[in-house]
């Protein structure tokens, strides 16, 4: 992380806002069993680009690459090989 520069931690924090602004709009994720404080399920799980597509072609337009699954401390992290290295 030391070696980003200003720009780039900008934009980390400009499109993070996004995505938990757009998770909060859905309600959340429901990946398993949670539901929020009024007991419904979140839809947020059907916005993924990455979790749970292991081996399948990456969504983003014109990327070739695939996603790939790596466990870090017993935690799933999926990316795709090509433009989220």
């Amino acid at each position: 992380a030391y070696r980003l520069s200003r720009a780039e931690c900008r934009k980390i924090i400009y499109y993070s806002k996004l995505v938990l602004n757009k998770a909060i709009k859905f309600g959340g994720s429901t990946i398993k069993n949670f539901k929020n404080i009024s007991g419904n399920y979140g839809s947020f799980q059907n916005e993924f680009k990455v979790y749970n597509r292991e081996n399948l072609k990456c969504l983003k337009y014109r990327c070739s690459g695939k996603i790939n699954k790596k466990n870090i401390s017993n935690r799933s992290t999926f990316f795709c090989n090509i433009c989220q290295k």
